[in-house]
């Protein structure tokens, strides 16, 4: 129109534009809006509310809304909830809450649909007291703000208030629809309530609702997550029109509890079916196949995933890399990682591990150095692989790796990994950096943490050291457990304490561990080791 010389009005513009975005062509709805004289704030929210629907556009979006406030228009309800959803796949909590405070401004804060916005913002931010907030205080609530509220809850790991909330509605004689029952059944999974769940798919059925793609396919998701393979396969078998989510809820489901080899057959069935496996799909089967060591299998499976171009995906290639490695086949697995995105560590930590589990751990050592190279961020797995299998390395090693992690902040975050830097500070003969390290953790209230200190100092000859740790320990209010106990008697047997190891006696009498075979069979030695023949004896007559 524009060519031929025509100045179509707002509302064609309009129209064109919104046509345009749902062909994928933005870059002509972007142009279309940038020659109209003067846009209008609709015209302006097809623009932002298609980009808004494109992953990767976040930006634009927000340049599309700074352009319009330049040009003096005010921000519709629509503007707002493409802006609130933006903010929230970005978890941009800072810009979330300027929308929210100029929603307000504008007397839009109101609107459901501003409202479930909001809701869905402050729960992907993890701010689910404010997202509650929000819902809370709404004078009208349809059922897509009980839907954001719900699936907030979800998200955030509050499955039992989902679901209570979820029983209110229905008390309240709310329709519910398919997007509700999908966030109540994950609460049921995550819950791992099978007498819930059930609960919930009779409600399905009473409300026909259970028909449903999205339904069923949740339904079949909790079922498996349960290890209800009869319940999770019968599920299956009546939806009609499954979808790769279908096919793939099963698989996962079969993998996951011991039936790996009908996990894989699975995988030729779905493709059979017209429907393309993902990466979920080929993630999931390769792995079974690596728990079965079936790696021929899992090479066939390998070939199929490089036709359908998947391999560089970070999952299907850990997952060939853990294949591959376990058979002992460490070229391969470099070939994998050669192919797969080099920004993830996920595929470089599977191959770490590999190394470390194949004895070659100064290949181990070099790939690491080389992410730290790379500029990649090691995560805490990186760090425990490394730590598991290179206990011989020298201390200089040791001691510039174990600094890194602390100053990266993964300590903080992972107690498995700080007990595995006590670990070989003490084999590395290294006990006062051991002591340090536990000192400069942040939860003194870790037993994991004491216990390895405790054991590695009576592995490495420190027992008195041992001793005075326990102690320590106990200051904290830190309560023992039989492994804790087998290693403080060992200390006690290393340097013939008889003293305190009766005292270590009658605290574990007093813990409830006297019974355990750990508990009596470390008694027996250290009071042999001490000389008390009579008390060793007493000791052997527990079993």
């Amino acid at each position: 129109m524009v060519k031929m010389g025509s100045s179509p009005d707002q509302v064609t513009c309009v129209t064109v534009i919104s046509t345009l975005a749902s062909l994928g062509r933005l870059d002509d709805a972007r142009t279309l809006l940038k020659s109209m004289a003067v846009p209008s704030t609709v015209a302006w929210n097809a623009v932002i509310s298609s980009y808004a629907q494109q992953s990767g556009m976040d930006h634009e979006v927000f340049g599309f809304y700074k352009d319009m406030k330049r040009q003096g228009l005010w921000p519709s309800r629509s503007t707002f909830a493409s802006m609130l959803s933006v903010a929230a796949n970005m978890a941009a909590l800072v810009e979330g809450r300027q929308f929210h405070a100029s929603a307000v401004r504008h007397g839009l804060d109101a609107n459901v649909f501003v409202g479930s916005s909001l809701i869905n913002l402050y729960a992907k931010c993890g701010c689910i007291g404010e997202a509650r907030d929000v819902f809370d205080f709404s004078r009208e609530k349809n059922i897509v703000m009980w839907n954001a509220m719900l699936n907030g809850l979800v998200r955030n790991e509050q499955q039992e208030e989902a679901i209570q909330m979820f029983w209110y509605m229905m008390r309240l004689g709310l329709e519910a629809d398919e997007f509700t029952f999908v966030s109540v059944l994950g609460a049921c999974a995550h819950l791992d309530s099978h007498c819930l769940g059930r609960q919930v798919k009779c409600v399905t059925i009473k409300n026909c609702i259970n028909a449903s793609l999205l339904v069923a396919n949740a339904t079949l998701d909790m079922y498996s997550k349960f290890g209800a393979i009869v319940d999770a396969k019968t599920t299956f078998s009546l939806i009609p029109y499954k979808d790769s989510v279908s096919w793939n809820a099963l698989i996962v489901g079969l993998a996951h509890n011991g039936e790996e080899e009908e996990a894989i057959g699975m995988l030729g069935l779905m493709n059979a079916d017209g429907i393309t496996p993902d990466e979920v799909s080929f993630a999931t089967v390769v792995n079974a196949c690596s728990n079965i060591r079936a790696t021929e299998t899992g090479k066939q499976i390998h070939c199929l995933a490089m036709k359908y171009s998947i391999c560089s995906n970070h999952a299907v290639g850990s997952s060939l890399i853990d294949l591959y490695s376990k058979h002992g086949d460490v070229e391969s697995c470099r070939k994998v990682l050669a192919q797969v995105d080099a920004t993830s560590i996920v595929p470089v930590n599977a191959l770490i591990a590999g190394l470390v589990q194949n004895n070659r751990e100064d290949e181990a050592i070099q790939l690491f150095q080389q992410v730290l190279r790379d500029g990649v961020n090691p995560s805490s797995f990186t760090f425990s692989s490394i730590l598991s299998g290179c206990t011989g390395l020298l201390s200089s090693i040791v001691g510039k790796q174990a600094c890194y992690t602390l100053k990266s902040g993964l300590l903080h975050n992972d107690s498995s990994l700080g007990v595995s830097l006590i670990r070989i500070y003490l084999k590395s003969k290294m006990p006062e950096d051991a002591d340090k390290l536990l000192t400069e953790m942040p939860d003194h209230k870790n037993l994991l943490e004491w216990t390895a200190i405790i054991s590695g100092y009576a592995q490495n000859g420190h027992s008195s050291d041992s001793l005075l740790t326990f102690w320590r320990m106990r200051s904290y209010d830190v309560h023992s457990d039989e492994a804790t106990f087998a290693s403080i008697l060992k200390a006690c047997s290393e340097v013939t304490a008889l003293n305190d190891g009766k005292e270590m006696h009658g605290l574990i009498i007093k813990s409830g561990f006297s019974s355990y075979e750990t508990s009596i069979s470390a008694l027996i030695d250290m009071y042999s080791k001490c000389g008390d023949i009579t008390s060793s004896f007493e000791a052997f007559k527990q079993f």
